[in-house]
């Protein structure tokens, strides 16, 4: 019975532990863009990565030109990129860090508490 209490105690364990990785690692994406709107949904502070001949850049936008992409250390041209994504980083607004919080505080109660049962039992 001990044992199998101290089993179910670690899966869920295990299982809290995952569950909240994660919601704390699901806030950073890359999104298609599509090639013939690069102008209208690129801007500068963005950060994309373009497939190209050469291969795969990533860099952060500061200027979008007629007809580049230009970076810090580079200038793609559009007729180059073969297909583009832009980052959704980690942009949290202050609900979602708040439910975020939340989130992580629930399950470290949830741990203490299953520690404690384990101890008490």
């Amino acid at each position: 019975m001990e044992r199998e209490r101290s089993a179910s105690h670690a899966a869920a364990r295990a299982a809290l532990l995952a569950v909240t990785l994660l919601v704390a690692s699901s806030c950073a994406t890359f999104r298609a863009v599509p090639l013939h709107s690069i102008r209208e949904q690129v801007h500068a502070g963005d950060v994309v990565r373009a497939e190209t001949a050469r291969g795969t850049i990533e860099m952060e936008v500061i200027a979008v030109g007629p007809d580049t992409l230009v970076g810090t250390e580079q200038r793609v041209p559009f007729e180059e990129i073969q297909s583009l994504e832009l980052h959704h980083g980690f942009e949290i607004g202050a609900f979602s860090a708040s439910l975020l919080a939340l989130v992580i505080l629930g399950a470290a109660l949830v741990l203490v508490a299953l520690d404690k049962l384990t101890i008490f039992s």
